[in-house]
């Protein structure tokens, strides 16, 4: 059986633009996260915030602060199993 090349070669230069083309328009881009742009948003949100508010936060991130620093990590031993607590 004899193949048309000619036919073939019209058909590729018609088709396989087309099909570059479609695959391209399927494709989505995501926009590159802006890191500066929201650390300047974080740094306006606390600058919005009451003396009140801000000294509450700073307190009650001391206060687990210290509560960490007196934690204490014990191992159980429980038949065939190592259980841990914290005291």
């Amino acid at each position: 059986m004899k193949v048309n090349t000619e036919f073939l070669q019209i058909a590729m230069d018609q088709f396989l633009p087309e099909l570059a083309m479609a695959e391209k328009n399927h494709i989505t881009e995501e926009p590159l996260p802006d890191y500066e742009k929201a650390s300047i948003n974080l740094l306006e949100e606390g600058l919005k915030r009451s003396y009140k508010e801000r000294f509450q936060m700073a307190t009650r991130l001391y206060k687990i602060q210290q509560s960490m620093q007196k934690a204490v990590i014990t191992h159980k031993k429980s038949g065939n199993s190592l259980c841990g607590y914290i005291r």
